[in-house]
This record gives C-alpha cells, structure tokens and sequence, in this order.
C-alpha cells in the first residue's frame, strides 16, 4: 500500500534488508552516534514501517523536503548515504598534528606555582 508523499504523491516502498535493519537499530540506538546520524536512522526505519512522509516529518522534528532527501539518500546509497556528508567553506586551520599538540597540553596538570 502507497502512503502519500509531499503534495499527495505516492512515497515508493522502502525496502530494509535484515542486516541494514539491524545497522539501523543500532545506530538509533548507540550513545555514540552522533544525533543526525542517529534522527536519519530512525526516519529510515519509519519509511520501512511505510510511515508517510509527513507523519515522519511531525515525529521526528524534519520537514517534509528533508525526509524525502533521506529517502533519496538512502535509496541511492543504503545505510552509508545516512552519514554526514562534507559541508562547504573554508577548511580547518588547525592540522592533526597541531590538535593533537593542543589535546596534549589541556591533559597535562597545571604548573605548580
């Protein structure tokens, strides 16, 4: 059964493999998962469910574009298109090296004085 979309189009089913199922539970999950990451996965999950569009939108706190973004990326590239993907502008300044420098000097205690 087709549930509606945006503007009353039918969303297509969303297949879930078991093993991306599984992935996506867990990511929803992990207290390690950054909170995007961990949102997109529960939307995917809803899709699977056949949840509408809208409805996910309301449950989750996205827009309506935005599910349907989710849905194209996950259709396009399974559970590795729901990570953050590069932003635009300027690069970091800081170097790895330089951070973990920085990361070094915080962990050190304080000079006695």
């Amino acid at each position: 059964m087709l549930r509606e979309g945006i503007h009353g189009q039918p969303c297509p089913p969303i297949a879930v493999s078991p093993a991306e199922r599984a992935e996506l539970e867990r990511l929803q999950r992990a207290p390690s998962t950054p909170a995007g990451l961990s949102r997109r996965a529960r939307a995917v999950l809803l899709m699977a469910q056949g949840v509408s569009g809208v409805e996910i939108a309301e449950r989750i706190g996205y827009t309506v574009v935005q599910v349907s973004r989710i849905r194209r990326r996950y259709a396009d590239d399974g559970v590795a298109g729901l990570h953050d993907r590069p932003k635009s502008g300027r690069p970091p300044t800081v170097s790895a090296r330089k951070r973990a420098q920085i990361v070094a000097l915080t962990l050190r205690p304080p000079a006695a004085g």
